[in-house]
């Protein structure tokens, strides 16, 4: 059985999502997901309300990832995407996988996210 879904400005989010803090007039309408299963503080995933739309026609469980609070699952599913538009795109990628790939980098600059 689905747990029970609370209503938040950007989409449904599960109730065990804990704290959901968007700043306003923030320009990016930053959501920052404060899990109950964070670790230490200031390990929350930091995305857009902005981010999250674009997002939501392609990642059919963004609530869930997101609310799950492992960037790295959400970067992954994000990167998913992109592949899947440069291979229908004769291996490159059109405007549209390009823009994916863009909010990808965005969301990994905003969290922190570099890899060796």
């Amino acid at each position: 059985m689905k747990p029970p879904m609370v209503g938040a400005m950007m989409g449904d989010f599960p109730e065990h999502a804990g704290i959901i803090r968007i700043s306003h007039p923030d320009p990016g309408n930053i959501v920052q997901v404060n899990s109950s299963h964070s670790k230490a503080k200031g390990e929350n995933m930091i995305i857009t309300v902005e981010q999250i739309e674009a997002l939501r026609p392609y990642i059919e469980n963004i609530e869930n990832l997101i609310s799950a609070d492992d960037v790295d699952a959400l970067l992954d599913a994000v990167d998913d995407v992109v592949i899947d538009n440069i291979l229908g795109n004769n291996n490159e990628p059109d405007e549209e996988g390009n823009r994916i790939q863009r909010i990808y980098d965005d969301i990994a600059a905003q969290n922190h996210v570099y890899w060796d």
